[in-house]
């Protein structure tokens, strides 16, 4: 049983997750003074959505047209992660004193190892996919 379990898998989906606790949720708190806080944290939550859907299609057996569709989401979810990282530490540099500033830390080192390890996995997927069709 625990060796067909799909650890990797599972542990990249949740390093995807807890990639939120960085620049996401410092976007999410700025964003509520200006949007229902609804709105803010699902505009605020979408990079983390992409990478989790991406990250499912990368390792799919037999993957298709929606797996490609899927990695590439993933992909753009990675850059917009990146980006609102860098806005996460600009905040933190300049910003105000935050009690949950050691969270929003550890989310933004595991936020960018994920990215980066995204886009290696991404571009591996396609160069394979373009490999397969030739």
């Amino acid at each position: 049983m625990f060796s067909t379990f799909p650890w990797r898998l599972l542990l990249l989906k949740l390093a995807a997750l807890f990639s939120f606790c960085g620049g996401p949720l410092v976007l999410a708190d700025s964003l509520k003074t200006q949007l229902h806080r609804d709105v803010a944290f699902a505009i605020a939550f979408a990079p983390c959505v992409a990478l989790i859907f991406g990250v499912h299609s990368l390792w799919e057996a037999k993957p298709d047209r929606w797996d490609d569709a899927m990695v590439l989401f993933g992909a753009v979810g990675a850059a917009a992660l990146v980006g609102i990282d860098a806005f996460a530490i600009s905040e933190l540099i300049g910003g105000r004193d935050r009690a949950d500033e050691g969270l929003i830390r550890l989310g933004i080192g595991v936020g960018l190892a994920f990215a980066a390890f995204y886009a290696y996995a991404s571009r591996k997927f396609f160069h394979l996919r373009r490999s397969a069709a030739a």
